[in-house]
């Protein structure tokens, strides 16, 4: 598995969802290029892939405003061949690009019945902080998480 920058293409190129995903899940945006474009952050999002190019995940941290971040990801079906090694260069490739914005937070939100999404963001080290009902475009449930860093 190795990194490379995250370009907005690699949504097109991205395969079946992890898990229990399902398309309703995955896709409440309803214009992805325009979401890839808003994501695609120099030295602040990355793609994901395997020894023959497929990609496994793309993520990153959007600024929100000074000192606080919002990570996203998004993982495929080859998610499970590289668990240990994402969840690894996950944690790390977080802290690193923490660091580089002075991220003092960084925050995400996870669906609620994604059990798989549950478990990767609290193996990340983040903490859920809340419940948002019918938070979703399609009113679907969703917990806030968030990872506090010390100042760098």
């Amino acid at each position: 598995m190795r990194l490379i920058p995250f370009i907005p293409t690699h949504v097109d190129w991205l395969e079946q969802p992890y898990g229990s995903a399902t398309e309703d899940m995955r896709n409440p945006i309803l214009d992805w290029r325009e979401w890839a474009n808003k994501h695609q952050v120099d030295g602040s999002s990355f793609t994901a892939i395997d020894d023959q190019n497929r990609i496994i995940a793309c993520g990153g941290i959007m600024e929100l405003w000074q000192h606080h971040g919002d990570a996203w990801f998004y993982g495929t079906h080859l998610i499970p061949k590289h668990a240990k090694s994402i969840i690894k260069t996950t944690r790390r490739v977080m802290d690193i690009i923490a660091k580089n914005n002075k991220f003092k937070r960084v925050s995400t939100h996870v669906l609620t019945d994604w059990d798989e999404a549950v478990r990767f963001i609290e193996f990340l080290g983040f903490k859920r902080e809340g419940f948002h009902q019918k938070y979703g475009p399609d009113e679907t449930d969703y917990y806030t998480y968030g990872k506090i860093y010390k100042e760098f």
